[in-house]
């Protein structure tokens, strides 16, 4: 098994690499402490597996956060699996990240039989969600009765990016649209759903139906 280990916490990598090491004889691991890094090796080696933190500081240059390398891998490794292991990772956040494509979840002060639970739920072709992941998306996903909105395409794009965080100027570099247009689309999904700010915003897409229109 070739494990791909994106954290920028030395300290932490190396304490979870033994672990994996005690559970898995052979293992073979590769630690990358950045995006743009474990991009750069994804590109060259095949992994059976990327365990990566959401938020990666490694230098003030460095912007690829986990949800980028995340997002490489699927289009660009795609038999790859993905499992985020992180301690900042909310509904919103967690419901984009399930939407394009990882496979598990864990907070990081897991213990040795949750993390062996995970892996070999993954080598099986499962997903795997940590009992506490699970409890912030039921949390997050309520019944509603409210009226269906129908968006344009850019709109909704927008709004995935919201979800996970980004600013306007970070959407605009993202998607290549100056970010007065980022702003504009962004304001116009505020005024559709009455919303009052992004937090209300990204509650709101997660609790009622958002329809693309397709133009």
């Amino acid at each position: 098994m070739s494990i791909l280990f994106v954290e920028d916490c030395i300290s932490y990598s190396d304490g979870v690499s033994l672990l994996l090491e005690s559970l898995y004889p052979g293992v073979s691991i590769t630690k990358s402490n950045s995006g743009e890094d474990a991009i750069a090796k994804l590109k060259l080696n095949h992994y059976d597996i990327a365990i990566c933190d959401l938020q990666l500081h490694h230098n003030e240059s460095s912007n690829l956060q986990g949800f980028h390398v995340a997002k490489f891998i699927r289009e660009v490794k795609p038999t790859v699996k993905i499992l985020i292991l992180t301690n900042l990772a909310g509904g919103a956040t967690i419901l984009a990240l399930r939407l394009l494509g990882v496979n598990g979840f864990l907070f990081k002060n897991i213990n040795k039989t949750i993390l062996k639970e995970c892996i070999d739920t993954l080598l099986n072709g499962q997903d795997y969600l940590q009992k506490e992941v699970r409890c912030i998306i039921e949390n997050e996903i309520k019944p509603t009765t409210c009226p269906k909105i129908f968006t344009s395409k850019e709109e909704y794009e927008v709004l995935q990016y919201l979800k996970l965080g980004f600013t306007a100027k970070e959407i605009s570099s993202e998607i290549q649209v100056p970010e007065r247009t980022v702003r504009y689309n962004r304001d116009k999904l505020l005024i559709k759903t009455q919303t009052k700010n992004i937090a209300e915003l990204v509650n709101f897409s997660l609790t009622n139906s958002l329809i693309v229109e397709m133009t």
